[in-house]
């Protein structure tokens, strides 16, 4: 497993001086794509038209899009295959933008094949105070990345197999998170099964006790939420994220949770994301 953060000097959108195009796409999503092989992920095989970092070109102005699919690299990936799209763009009209798509399979054209789940994330001109910051959890079968922290337009997005009654991974189901700052605040957690069903989309954190109005602790505890897969039942919580109130937590600081009953390392997110019932929370990613 790895985790790594990147700081970008200034904002990152098309044309800013010093920075071409090139320099930005490259700043922007090169650490998240080395970041997923390190952390034990592998890149599809047979699918012409994947980005090849060492000649990707993107000549200024309009749109430029490129993609990558990754597979798990875990010993259940033979039990329960899947596989995530990644679709990378820059222009100058929208800045940076990201797309991901989960589904068991892609075909040879980078279409998926059956059901899956997928999301348009991050679209919007980005304002704010830089440096930014991304950072990125990977481990063989999931991850938790925060992209462009401190801008308008963060993005996070978690995915996690199901999990055993000691947290260990499972091959029953898979959940991706998507949490963005524009679109209204766009939530959403959905799950698909080891046999191709979805489940319905969540437009909010599917939480048994959410601390969302709880705020301060006891007895030197700070009181946190689960995510829940949602599986017609609530499934055992995922453990690549977790929720707490966000006037306890300050973004881009080291939080240990009791986890499965053992502490885990956790870091706090540095934007806060709408649910759909509060106005905020402040998202914790595991970090280790």
């Amino acid at each position: 497993m790895t985790s790594q953060w990147t700081a970008y000097p200034t904002a990152p959108v098309a044309g800013i001086s010093p920075y071409s195009q090139l320099d930005l796409f490259r700043m922007m999503y090169q650490p998240v794509s080395a970041g997923l092989l390190a952390g034990g992920w592998q890149r599809a095989a047979g699918i012409p038209g994947q980005l090849d970092w060492s000649t990707v070109t993107v000549p200024a102005g309009g749109a430029n899009t490129h993609f990558e699919i990754f597979r798990p690299g875990d010993d259940l990936f033979a039990a329960f295959p899947f596989t995530v799209k990644l679709t990378y763009r820059i222009s100058a009209t929208y800045g940076m933008q990201l797309a991901i798509q989960l589904a068991r399979s892609f075909d040879a054209a980078a279409n998926p094949v059956g059901a899956f789940l997928g999301s348009a994330t991050n679209t919007g001109s980005v304002t704010g105070t830089a440096p930014y910051v991304s950072c990125l959890f990977a481990d063989s079968g999931g991850f938790a990345l925060s992209l462009l922290e401190g801008s308008s337009v963060g993005l996070f997005i978690c995915l996690d197999r199901s999990r055993g009654n000691t947290g260990d991974p499972t091959d029953e189901y898979v959940t991706l998170v998507v949490c963005s700052s524009v679109n209204n605040g766009m939530t959403g957690q959905s799950t698909m099964t080891k046999d191709g069903t979805l489940s319905p989309p969540v437009g909010a954190f599917v939480s048994a006790a959410p601390p969302y109005n709880i705020s301060g602790g006891m007895g030197g505890s700070v009181p946190v939420s689960p995510v829940f897969p949602w599986v017609g039942k609530l499934g055992n919580p995922m453990l690549n994220a977790c929720v707490g109130q966000t006037a306890d937590f300050t973004g881009g600081t080291p939080v240990t949770v009791s986890a499965y009953g053992k502490p885990a390392a956790y870091r706090a997110v540095g934007n806060t994301f709408p649910t759909g019932s509060v106005s905020s929370v402040r998202l914790l990613m595991r970090w280790e």
